[in-house]
């Protein structure tokens, strides 16, 4: 042992006596050394605090660890007065005894120096609160960023519904239109042959057909591309209410309504257009409904907070959003892939929604600032999860 050196130096029996402490920790703690040597044990130079954490975790580490490095603890002298100190201590056998070494560093001037750290942390705080241009910066900064992610995303929701509508005229009405020819040229072919009639009445039916469904299919793209141009009127309501109402607007389809975990009861948005966007998901379970089963539909929400930013790389804005999740027991999607669910027309039956239902849902989800997406399950059923923010976004 080296009683000159610059730290405490001890040593005990494991569990027992001190039987070694150099000068500088004895000078430091104020005893002499028939005070401390084989008389105290080392918890009995500990403040009360570091004694419990000392016999309860320090200890028991040290016997499975055989080291412990860097703990903090206090060191009472004589007097009371409590000293810091940061400690190594180390587990060794000498002579078949166990023993324990130690070495310490005083710690006095520590909790100057956190106090400095923290007062300067205050002024630094107090700084920028006091300093109203850069706050007001940087609230610009946060609205511009806001701003740019909603531009973006409008954008790139743009770009593939133009993409969508000129797959649209090229093909999916260009068809319709080429059917009724087709139709019409064997009419005009029959009409002169008795013997045909019955044919031509099937001819007629079908150009009928196809004609009320081109009709059908370009109200809803009108009324799809016209959501673009209506501003967003936030209410809140109830699911309760607006399901009931989305349920009217399908005129009253038998579905069974199950509400599960329900941590938020209302939501906030354009209450016409959230109505719309369940009556589509409630069309789309009754569409494609299991034979063999009543419809059934269950419906949960939580709180969750999510980063708003998705087109903006690199940009994080963390805010809440309820998720609702409607889960139904119909016969799901047998060619579902990803967000293709979500285009116009990939549906090819044209009952209740033309092919346009989803592509409903996710434009009125988008306007919402807010995000759908749909997991099918292995034991049949379509699932759609909806995020929306549960406060306006700041650009409405």
């Amino acid at each position: 042992m080296n009683d000159n050196a610059p730290c405490f130096l001890f040593s005990f029996v494991a569990d027992h006596h001190i039987d070694y402490v150099n000068d500088l920790m004895m000078e430091a703690l104020g005893y002499e050394d028939h005070e401390i040597l084989n008389t105290l044990r080392f918890e009995d130079l500990l403040s009360g605090g570091s004694r419990i954490l000392y016999k309860t975790h320090f200890y028991p580490m040290l016997i499975i660890q055989k080291d412990i490095e860097e703990i903090f603890i206090s060191l009472r002298s004589k007097t009371g007065e409590e000293i810091p100190v940061l400690i190594n201590m180390s587990f060794i056998k000498k002579n078949g005894v166990d023993y324990v070494t130690g070495a310490g560093l005083k710690m006095s001037k520590r909790n100057d120096f956190e106090k400095r750290i923290l007062d300067a942390r205050r002024d630094a705080e107090k700084a920028l609160q006091e300093n109203e241009l850069l706050i007001k910066t940087k609230a610009q900064l946060e609205t511009s960023r806001t701003l740019l992610e909603d531009q973006l995303q409008n954008q790139s929701r743009i770009n593939k519904e133009q993409i969508e509508f000129n797959k649209i005229l090229a093909h999916d009405l260009q068809e319709p239109l080429r059917k009724i020819s087709i139709f019409a040229s064997r009419l005009e072919d029959f009409s002169d042959l008795k013997s045909q009639e019955e044919k031509s009445r099937h001819y007629l039916k079908r150009v009928l057909q196809i004609s009320e469904n081109s009709h059908a299919l370009v109200k809803r793209l009108q009324v799809y591309h016209a959501l673009d141009y209506k501003k967003l009127h936030y209410l809140t309501a109830s699911f309760e209410t607006i399901l009931k109402d989305a349920i009217i607007k399908t005129g009253n389809l038998p579905l069974e309504i199950i509400y599960g975990e329900m941590e938020m009861n209302e939501v906030y948005g354009d209450i016409p257009k959230l109505t719309i966007l369940f009556s589509e998901l409630l069309k789309n379970s009754y569409q494609y409904r299991s034979p063999e089963k009543p419809s059934s539909i269950h419906i949960s929400t939580s709180k969750v907070t999510e980063n708003y930013h998705q087109a903006l790389k690199g940009a994080y804005r963390y805010i809440e959003y309820i998720r609702i999740t409607f889960k139904d027991n119909s016969l799901g999607f047998q060619n579902y892939s990803g967000d293709d669910i979500f285009r116009p027309l990939q549906s090819s039956d044209n009952s209740y929604g033309k092919g346009i239902g989803l592509a409903f849902c996710k434009k009125i989800v988008g306007l919402h600032k807010g995000r759908i997406s749909i997991k099918p399950s292995t034991n049949g059923g379509s699932k759609f999860s909806i995020l929306l923010p549960l406060e306006m976004p700041n650009n409405k």
